[in-house]
């Protein structure tokens, strides 16, 4: 159990590190994407949201679903990662050892339950670090980690 309280503290961290980042970008700025098919900032912490989310759901019910709602602006969309990790820490609380031990299919990929539930984990920092570019193409060259008390 201790393992899933690490993948839950980071998830935790990563999506309020993603949302600090968040405010570092002009308002004018978050819907810009840096090539025609690229995401926005905006459109970056929605799917960290819906994908966090998504797994999460699979892993209690096995069935995978998107139902985060696009954010409108920034508050939404910090709220959204926010939320997404809070039902991430409780899908992995909830987990049996039967559950642990059994296969969970992903749209993309079957594997072990026990190495699906990083995958969240990995597809916040893979985000955050796409945000974090997004910062730098627009001039922000400074790092802003959100500093945990």
């Amino acid at each position: 159990m201790e393992s899933i309280e690490l993948l839950i503290s980071m998830a935790q961290w990563g999506a309020q590190n993603a949302a600090y980042n968040l405010d570092f970008i002009p308002d004018d700025k978050l819907q810009w994407k840096p090539a025609p098919d690229a995401q926005s900032a905006l459109e970056i912490a929605h799917e960290i949201a819906r994908s966090v989310d998504g797994a999460s759901l699979l892993f209690q019910t096995g069935e995978y679903q998107r139902r985060v709602a696009e954010p409108q602006n920034r508050e939404e969309a910090k709220q959204a990662m926010l939320d997404a990790v809070e039902t991430y820490a409780t899908a992995l609380r909830s987990l049996t050892s039967d559950q642990l031990n059994s296969i969970v299919k992903f749209p993309f990929s079957e594997m072990p339950m026990e190495l699906a539930i990083r995958v969240p984990v990995t597809e916040i920092l893979h985000h955050h670090g796409q945000i974090a570019y997004i910062q730098l193409l627009l001039g922000d060259t400074e790092s802003h980690f959100f500093h945990l008390d």
